[in-house]
């Protein structure tokens, strides 16, 4: 379809002695832009279904991470309108973090401040991701909170549970996937 086009507009150009510009390809381009940015959406609230409070066992204690719709323990989720100019990073704002829908489910999130090193939306990377998944528990399926910290090494899996019985029967021994800076 493109070649046939293309070949039509040389012909036209040589028929009437003028130099026909092809727009095809920068409309092509612009497209091509739309589809990338389409692959990380900016969140303005947490999803529902990861909104409430998970535990985890770890060397004897409960840890605990607390979603709502603009906290995810602690740290106070903030929109901006990628399209628009970035934010300044001041010191009221450093505090803040913003989200992301990655795909399959997962949602990254980074802290603010992290915005001075990205561009475009397709370059933010996440400190954290998470996702919502299932576990079978004494023959059921049950909502788990799957996180996963960008930076620990070797990269590993933690599960959250939505009870302080099911974090103890999953991890029993209380082993700790990565250690967190709080």
């Amino acid at each position: 379809m493109k070649l046939s086009k293309l070949i039509g507009s040389l012909l036209v150009a040589g028929t009437m002695g003028a130099v026909a510009i092809v727009t095809t390809p920068t409309t092509t381009a612009q497209a091509a832009t739309k589809v990338q940015s389409a692959k990380k959406t900016l969140l303005k609230s947490y999803p529902k279904n990861m909104r409430r409070t998970w535990y985890r066992y770890e060397k004897g204690h409960y840890a605990r991470t607390k979603i709502t719709a603009k906290k995810n323990t602690g740290d106070v989720l903030h929109y901006f309108n990628p399209n628009k100019k970035w934010p300044t990073i001041t010191e009221t704002n450093q505090d803040w973090a913003f989200a992301f829908k990655m795909g399959n489910g997962v949602v990254g999130s980074s802290p603010w401040w992290m915005l001075d090193s990205w561009k475009t939306v397709n370059d933010m990377g996440a400190v954290l991701n998470q996702k919502v998944t299932t576990k079978t528990y004494k023959g059921k399926k049950v909502k788990v909170l799957k996180e996963l910290n960008a930076n620990s090494r070797p990269v590993n899996w933690r599960y959250s549970y939505s009870s302080k019985k099911m974090a103890k029967h999953f991890n029993p021994k209380g082993t700790v996937l990565w250690a967190e800076n709080n």
